[in-house]
């Protein structure tokens, strides 16, 4: 489990407070979305979500999070 928050340089939240990324979609993901966060999926296996949670992104390497941190930064994602 990771938690993130992100701050601009003038100390100010970005548009998104926080991020979960996990590697469970009931617990994690979730979790963190009922709690108005993002909930990002770290799929390491590339499990197929039979779930009624959809997350906000899916990775499958913590490799991919800086770029999708980027990206939900910049609108992107």
């Amino acid at each position: 489990m990771v938690i993130a928050v992100f701050f601009d340089g003038d100390g100010t939240l970005w548009d998104f407070d926080a991020v979960m990324v996990g590697d469970s979609l009931a617990h994690d993901v979730e979790a963190a979305q009922r709690a108005g966060w993002r909930g990002i999926w770290l799929n390491r296996r590339g499990a197929v979500n039979e779930s009624h949670t959809e997350p906000d992104a899916e990775i499958s390497t913590l490799a991919e999070l800086p770029n999708l941190i980027a990206g939900l930064a910049d609108g992107t994602c």
